[in-house]
């Protein structure tokens, strides 16, 4: 039996091909949302010509729905993310805000050992305690 190919990892360019194609994205409107003034700078990236500029490099993540460290040969995002990411998208702004909101407020229970993120029944959360969350999200 062949031994098994060792999985080789996409490129910057692949990345960004793969991405683009996987939004129903044309590179002209890929150049567009990022700012590039045409779309042959598009298919140079994909093509690995070139890299992105790096004051380019977190537009051309968010046009694509990812990271920039993904972009740059990290891991892909957990599912989680992308969901959120997807979801966020889709919200106005206040309701983004909410959530932002929110999730930092779970950030600052998660960050503190002493408070349970679900409610213990007859147990109050301490004014100090509240106090910090406040202050934490302000």
């Amino acid at each position: 039996m062949p031994a098994a190919k060792p999985a080789t990892r996409k490129t910057f360019g692949q990345r960004v091909k793969h991405l683009r194609a996987k939004n129903n994205m044309t590179q002209e409107e890929l150049a567009k949302r990022v700012g590039y003034t045409s779309k042959s700078t598009i298919a140079k990236i994909e093509a690995d010509k070139v890299g992105a500029v790096s004051d380019k490099l977190s537009e051309l993540a968010e046009a694509l729905g990812t990271t920039a460290d993904y972009l740059l040969g990290g891991d892909e995002e957990p599912k989680e993310i992308k969901e959120v990411q997807r979801i966020m998208k889709r919200i106005d702004n206040d309701k983004r805000n909410q959530i932002l909101t929110f999730a930092r407020y779970i950030e600052v229970l998660a960050q503190n050992s002493d408070i349970s993120l679900v409610p213990q029944k007859g147990r109050r959360m301490s004014d100090d305690q509240s106090g910090n969350i406040r202050k934490s999200l302000d």
